[in-house]
């Protein structure tokens, strides 16, 4: 792993990403423009987000708000082995499992998608 700053407009989402989970934003790019990023995103070598899709759209809100280029904008970030991208799901389900819940329709989207979900990962 080690520590880079790729612009924002590099960045590629993970098609593994649930869509629910980047909605209602606003209010963590408020605490983003106040705070500054407080945590990096972490990406694979081929700069596929693995953890901090939430965050990437909160820039963008910010620099849409700013009138800014994504082009402008460097992101920390950790850049993991590159076969990350590929493991994306597991890495999920291990930087989440403890913290974020999953509601019913992130669970539907996983079951629908054939993705395993744990015991302890859904909130009923």
């Amino acid at each position: 792993m080690k520590y880079i700053k790729p612009l924002l407009s590099e960045l590629v989402p993970s098609k593994y990403n649930q869509p629910q989970r980047v909605v209602k934003i606003k209010g963590l790019a408020n605490n983003i423009s106040e705070n500054g990023l407080l945590q990096p995103i972490t990406v694979a070598n081929d700069l596929t987000i693995v953890d901090g899709h939430r965050r990437v759209m909160a820039l963008k809100v910010i620099c849409a708000d700013k009138k800014q280029g994504y082009d402008t904008v460097n992101v920390p970030a950790i850049q993991h082995n590159s076969d990350s991208h590929l493991l994306y799901d597991k890495m999920f389900i291990s930087a989440n499992k403890d913290t974020m819940l999953l509601n019913g329709n992130q669970y539907l989207w996983r079951y629908m998608k054939g993705r395993p979900i744990p015991d302890t990962f859904f909130q009923g």
